[in-house]
């Protein structure tokens, strides 16, 4: 692709690049769904909306003529047209975000639905085996031409090899949960106090509900320090109510007598 901008040099010019970062491996998998990549990407032609223009696209491979930006300088930018390719310019350099969109997903989805490791690697483990399913679709699709069908096989791979890390890594078994001899909910105001003042680094209190959720159990009954522990539960939902001063402030005030006690410094 050549482009001729007066006498500027390429260090000084900035190209907004067309919008094919949201790709994901199932837009792959039927050629009902990369139908639609392909109608996105003409509907990017600058002629797009004259009917007599709209119907002469290649089948197999379009090229479409798109405004770019070229920011010359802080003050000065120009706009220029450029003929682009469906399959160099938009499928292969999408295909690069797959892994990143993919991961992104996943652990949006972990977040939302309060899964934690134990759940995690058993998510981890079954999106392999649809990955793997997707990619054998993917390697006998007509409608995916060779590179295209090699570019998505390298993304899959490395999506593969990703989350095998991270079932190998982030989520393995931890054999003892931390026994608190207190009750459950003075152990999430201990972590909702150390959030709220800045003692622990988390975007959402939530996030501690899980990871307390995931490695701490509490006793039963507090009095009965012979008693039965049980694994802490429901803390993303119980943590976030202390923020919406709906908590429970009880063993907010029962720390303050723990932790304000001279023998408790004691070493």
């Amino acid at each position: 692709m050549e482009l001729t901008l007066c006498a500027i040099s390429a260090c000084n010019a900035i190209i907004l690049i067309m919008n094919n970062s949201f790709f994901r491996i199932n837009d792959f998998t039927s050629k009902n769904r990369f139908d639609k990549l392909r109608n996105n990407f003409i509907s990017q032609d600058i002629d797009f909306d004259n009917p007599n223009v709209k119907n002469n696209f290649d089948k197999i491979n379009p090229k479409i003529n798109t405004y770019e930006i070229i920011k010359i300088d802080e003050k000065i930018s120009d706009t220029i047209i450029i003929e682009q390719e469906f399959i160099k310019d938009f499928l292969l350099s999408g295909i690069e975000s797959i892994v990143k969109n993919e991961i992104v997903d996943f652990d949006r989805y972990c977040h939302e639905k309060g899964v934690v490791t134990k759940q995690a690697k058993k998510e981890l483990l079954n999106q392999n085996q649809s990955f793997k399913k997707e990619l054998k679709a993917i390697k006998s699709a007509k409608y995916l031409s060779e590179e295209v069908i090699l570019a998505l096989t390298s993304s899959i791979d490395k999506l593969i090899s990703r989350h095998k890390e991270r079932i190998d890594s982030n989520y393995r078994k931890i054999p003892n949960r931390l026994k608190f001899n207190w009750r459950k909910n003075k152990i999430q105001a201990l972590f909702y106090l150390l959030w709220k003042n800045d003692y622990i680094s988390a975007s959402k209190v939530s996030d501690i509900g899980n990871i307390l959720d995931f490695s701490i159990e509490y006793l039963k009954n507090e009095n009965d320090q012979e008693g039965i522990y049980i694994e802490m539960n429901d803390s993303r939902k119980e943590l976030s109510d202390f923020t919406r001063a709906k908590g429970d402030k009880t063993p907010i005030k029962e720390l303050q007598e723990i932790f304000s006690k001279a023998d408790f410094y004691n070493h």
